[in-house]
């Protein structure tokens, strides 16, 4: 074997790691879908037209950014280093 080998992940470890990318899966889901609707309640707050409310929607990358940094910062508290790089390889 060589140096660099692990032991294969218990089912426990493995469940862990499935269900924390099914959650990052769903905000992520919950971020892209909520620009939708802050466009629309901001047209009707505000008053405003269809172009100059479009300009959110150039925003939602920059939160989608942001919250996987934060995801990516914070993966390798909770999972070994070997699965953090292998999630980071898909």
């Amino acid at each position: 074997m060589p140096a660099t080998a692990t032991a294969p992940l218990s089912p426990m470890t493995r469940l862990r790691m499935i269900v924390a990318l099914a959650l990052i899966y769903v905000v992520f889901a919950i971020l892209l879908n909520s620009v939708g609707t802050v466009i629309l309640q901001s047209m009707a707050t505000f008053g405003i037209d269809k172009p100059e409310a479009s300009a959110l929607e150039r925003y939602k990358d920059l939160t989608i950014a942001l919250v996987s940094f934060l995801v990516a910062s914070f993966l390798p508290l909770f999972v070994r280093q070997p699965t953090a790089s292998g999630v980071a390889a898909l």
